[in-house]
């Protein structure tokens, strides 16, 4: 589903870009090809139909994205920043709770399921929070900083404890780093005049 969310944004500006027939295009051809995965799938197993489908969407997804990105100039490492703290944060969530059942596995540990997850979401939160705390630049961007940033701001006492203070300074150059550049990208659709 969070690749049908990633998509959903690239047909409005399509569209508002007097471009909607790419997005149908896309769309026509994806459902040809979605009846195909379904027919083959369902003759598999339901493990198959959904990976089909998620494939389905991937797809669909990448299409759109690349005529958005095509159409408005975006150099495809402007995509893979974006997308990199996302990306690292669901390595990690794979990583460790898949590491942690293969020693659970390894030493021929069974526990109840509440106890398993226990166990696999404590070291993943961990992780995932000595990520954000180490490299914050990476796991939320700059423009997520400059937000952090304006919650310092508004709770000032919050930057000076001994775990957020380096978060904080990551946080405030964020902030200005994103205050100095331009609102909004400069492409050619972007310069071309507009009727309304």
């Amino acid at each position: 589903m969070f690749l049908l969310a990633l998509e959903g944004l690239a047909g409005p500006t399509l569209s508002g870009m007097g471009e909607p027939g790419i997005e149908l295009r896309v769309k026509l051809v994806m459902l040809v090809a979605s009846v195909a995965v379904l027919v083959f799938t369902a003759q598999q197993s339901l493990a198959a139909v959904g990976w089909g489908v998620a494939a389905v969407f991937l797809v669909r997804w990448l299409w759109m994205n690349a005529a958005v990105m095509r159409r408005l100039d975006i150099p495809v490492d402007l995509l893979g920043r974006a997308l990199g703290g996302s990306l690292l944060l669901a390595l990690v969530a794979w990583a460790v709770p898949t590491a942690v059942m293969a020693a659970l596995a390894a030493w021929r540990i069974q526990l109840p399921a509440a106890a398993v997850i226990a166990l696999t979401a404590t070291p993943t939160a961990l992780v995932i929070v000595l990520l954000t705390a180490i490299v914050p630049r990476w796991v939320l961007g700059p423009y997520l900083l400059a937000l952090v940033h304006g919650l310092f701001e508004q709770r000032p006492a919050l930057a000076t404890r001994a775990g957020l203070r380096r978060l904080a300074a990551r946080a405030a150059d964020a902030a200005s780093e994103v205050a100095g550049l331009s609102r909004g990208a400069s492409t050619t659709w972007t310069r071309q005049h507009k009727t309304s």
